[in-house]
């Protein structure tokens, strides 16, 4: 088997190109002017390129059994910041993505996000329930789920919706759930532990090792939307109180306004991943944070 992967060189991809090498050849294609190209392990074929680079995409592509599509903007704030840009890379990037596995008979694993729920979610969230994206990064992502569906005839698509996912490599300053290493960060330095909003807000984390099986499995079987997370919620409040206390740090907890674009509550019903896909998310949260820990 041959698999691409997009954004083979960040957190959640360059995980997952880790454990593709195990089952066949990995390409990774992603833009390393980040500076992220250690993470990349090592047997991977590497191609410096944006996935708006179309050329160099499709010849990656050409060979791939599977793509699995983690290239892209990520995160509320940057998107807010640089909506063109996001709107530019999340959908224009797919849309190549999508383009190049219709000529090559390639299957596309698509990284989408819980943020297509919108600002009011349901909790917990099911792939049935409506979508209203609450930030520009959020619509990219909906966009491009709609880029799948409508390939879909051609192509054979499946769309992982992540909740906050977690784990070592994680940039601090980047991504859905960049709370954990900033606090970890924190915490080991004694410095304060900074809560956006009163910290009762709510997230859903999933260790990395967890997401990486789902987007395992999903490229042999599934199509659709799934949701990916722990199906448990945590307290922002309470997350920062267990990172002090699995440091065993001094370091105290401090409040600021809540970010703009920001869901309060998030939490993911993984029923239907469970029962189609065969996903068992099975690291607790302490045990994924002892592991970030560790490796920071």
């Amino acid at each position: 088997m041959e698999f691409v992967v997009t954004g083979g060189a960040g957190f959640i991809g360059s995980h997952l190109a880790e454990a593709l090498l195990k089952k066949g050849g990995v390409t990774v294609v992603d833009n390393l002017s980040s500076g992220f190209k250690e993470n990349v392990p090592e047997g991977v074929e590497l191609v410096n390129a944006s996935v708006l680079d179309y050329g160099k995409l499709e010849e990656a592509i050409s060979t791939a059994d599977v793509v699995f599509h983690l290239g892209g903007v990520v995160g509320v704030p940057v998107s807010i910041r640089h909506p063109d840009f996001c709107f530019r890379v999340n959908v224009n990037g797919t849309a190549n993505v999508l383009e190049a596995a219709k000529k090559h008979g390639s299957r596309v694993v698509f990284a989408s996000s819980a943020a297509v729920y919108g600002d009011r979610p349901k909790v917990p969230s099911r792939e049935t329930d409506a979508t209203a994206p609450a930030s520009p990064y959020a619509e990219s992502k909906l966009q491009a789920e709609k880029q799948l569906a409508a390939f879909a005839g051609e192509v054979q698509t499946i769309a992982l919706r992540l909740f906050n996912v977690f784990g070592p490599r994680q940039n601090i300053t980047g991504g859905y759930a960049a709370v954990v290493p900033a606090f970890v960060n924190a915490a080991k330095k004694g410095r304060p532990l900074k809560i956006e909003g009163d910290g009762s807000q709510t997230r859903d984390f999933v260790f990395v090792e967890d997401a990486v099986q789902a987007f395992l499995l999903a490229g042999e079987k599934g199509s659709g939307v799934y949701n990916i997370g722990s199906g448990k919620p945590t307290r922002i409040k309470e997350l920062a109180k267990k990172i002090i206390a699995l440091t065993e740090s001094e370091s105290q907890i401090v409040f600021a306004p809540g970010r703009e674009g920001d869901v309060h509550d998030s939490l993911a019903d993984v029923s239907r991943a469970r029962e189609e896909l065969g996903y068992s998310p099975e690291h607790s949260l302490e045990d994924g944070l002892k592991k970030v820990i560790e490796n920071e």
